[in-house]
């Protein structure tokens, strides 16, 4: 079986980097319109009839939280499971080269997120009616179809619970306590993705449902509530959240919870103190020092908090999968600190640009405002930023950087 092995089209770093930030820009641009029109096509075809009797207004709401649900679920969510929990399994076993490799890798995570919608939405359907596949797929009053958008955005946000069960699993933990069982790696992988997986359910039970279905009301009683009073400032200290906890696995070689210790599960339950602490901290900072943004650009206060530290994880994680972590440690003399702080200094400068610039620019691009006059939904402010953000980790975990990079032969 023949072997390739991975090769950059630039020999510099960040010129390599920065073409392939840019062909990912434009790639997530047209890759979107096709998703969007595709599944738009879909459900206009499934309900159409339907839809047309509804408002225009709960139509159109409908038709975004359809087309969300399937980025979320098709994408999103499947990413997490073979990228992060389970090492991409079986990735090489055909002998191909790319892109035929990331176009296989694909499709696997397309099914995967296929089954774990269907499953999901016939066992809570049964007695949930906003989950109930009838309402989602054909609602056929007014009242249905705004049912069926508080199961699809409650649905389509468990991608939130996985980022942050799964994903924490493995950059704060490291995937234990998968290793007290056994030393075989891909069992660890497994278990790792089965504990997680059942973490990710429950966040999604406590928080995402209540969440959006909220209000839920018994006798005239409110009997659920969001933390912060609303879905958007939930949010929006979760993207502070996730950004530092993700920080450790995203090149930041285990810190800052390796100044206290490497030994797992303190080192997880630290960096968890760290995340939890922090994005109070950062949160409360961002709602002072963005208020200006917010009014100036005219979008709520908790929905620019989100989307800025969206810009930091956006940069964290593509100055860690396209530009390799630049500085290296040995253009860095050797000293870590000064690797780490030099990339820290470097995502916290791009992230705050982007952050600052995203609430004004966001309305005239396609992967988050601007549907061309084509008239398919675009996710706004706050998704949009995964519109690009999910492309590009497929590009590198799935097509390993092609086709700025190459395949060429093992010799």
């Amino acid at each position: 079986m023949p072997e390739f092995v991975t090769k950059r089209r630039f020999d510099n770093p960040l010129l390599n980097g920065f073409m392939l930030f840019l062909f990912m820009i434009i790639y997530a641009s047209i890759a979107w319109i096709i998703f969007s029109q595709f599944f738009n096509l879909i459900i206009t075809l499934i309900a159409g009839s339907a839809l047309d009797a509804l408002p225009h207004e709960i139509s159109h709401k409908y038709r975004e939280v359809f087309v969300e649900g399937a980025f979320f679920w098709l994408a999103i969510t499947p990413w997490i499971w073979m990228a992060l929990n389970l090492g991409n399994p079986n990735k090489y076993d055909k002998g191909y080269k790319q892109p035929m490799v990331g176009i296989i890798y694909v499709g696997k995570a397309f099914l995967w997120g296929l089954i774990g919608f269907l499953f999901s939405c016939l066992l809570l359907g049964i007695f949930w009616k906003p989950f109930n596949l009838a309402y989602i797929f054909n609602p056929q009053t007014e009242e249905q179809a705004m049912i069926a958008i508080k199961g699809l955005t409650a649905s389509n946000f468990f991608a939130l619970a996985s980022i942050l069960g799964q994903i924490s699993s493995v950059s704060l933990f490291g995937k234990w306590p998968a290793q007290l069982f056994t030393n075989e790696p891909k069992a660890i992988n497994f278990i790792n993705w089965s504990l997680s997986l059942a973490l990710a359910i429950l966040i999604w039970a406590a928080i995402m449902i209540p969440g959006f279905l909220d209000p839920l009301a018994f006798n005239g009683t409110e009997i659920t509530a969001n933390p912060w009073g609303s879905w958007v400032g939930t949010n929006a200290w979760f993207q502070a959240f996730i950004f530092l906890f993700l920080m450790p696995a995203e090149g930041f070689a285990g810190y800052p919870q390796r100044l206290v210790t490497r030994k797992q599960p303190w080192s997880g339950l630290v960096g968890l103190a760290i995340a939890i602490g922090g994005a109070f901290l950062l949160r409360g900072a961002a709602n002072v020092l963005l208020g200006g943004i917010a009014e100036v650009s005219g979008l709520a206060l908790d929905v620019v908090v989100a989307a800025f530290f969206l810009s930091w994880i956006n940069v964290m994680l593509t100055w860690h999968q396209y530009f390799e972590d630049y500085p290296s440690l040995e253009q860095a003399g050797g000293n870590e600190g000064k690797r780490i702080l030099t990339q820290l200094a470097i995502v916290l400068v791009l992230g705050t640009i982007w952050g600052l610039a995203w609430p004004f620019v966001y309305k005239y691009l396609p992967i988050a405002g601007n549907d061309l006059g084509l008239g398919h939904p675009v996710l706004g402010p706050v998704a949009g930023q995964f519109v690009y953000m999910v492309p590009m980790l497929y590009s590198a975990t799935g097509f390993d950087r092609w086709p700025i990079n190459q395949n060429v032969p093992k010799v």
